[in-house]
């Protein structure tokens, strides 16, 4: 669940640097490229503090060693192919 979330999260930021770059090429006489960069370096330290905030939580849901665990298997994605081996 929480993968799906960082992929939205992700997803919602490309369009939201596209419309940005759209509204900004629109305007290009009378903003500067510096203004520019500085918007697109708020956008990846909000990315990467989402990453962050990601990684707390799943940090902070691990159970204790002993605890009764439930097995989720991986989803289709995650799953290696099966290994082949040879019959001798």
């Amino acid at each position: 669940m929480q993968l799906i979330s960082r992929r939205i999260f992700r997803f919602l930021i490309r369009i939201s640097y596209c419309e940005f770059l759209e509204i900004k090429s629109e305007q290009t006489s009378c903003i500067s490229k510096i203004e520019l960069m500085k918007d697109v370096s708020t956008i990846k330290k909000a990315h990467r503090h989402f990453d962050l905030c990601a990684l707390s939580f799943q940090l902070s849901n691990r159970r204790p060693a002993g605890a009764n665990r439930t097995y989720s298997a991986p989803s289709a994605s995650m799953r290696l192919p099966p290994v082949k081996r040879n019959a001798c």
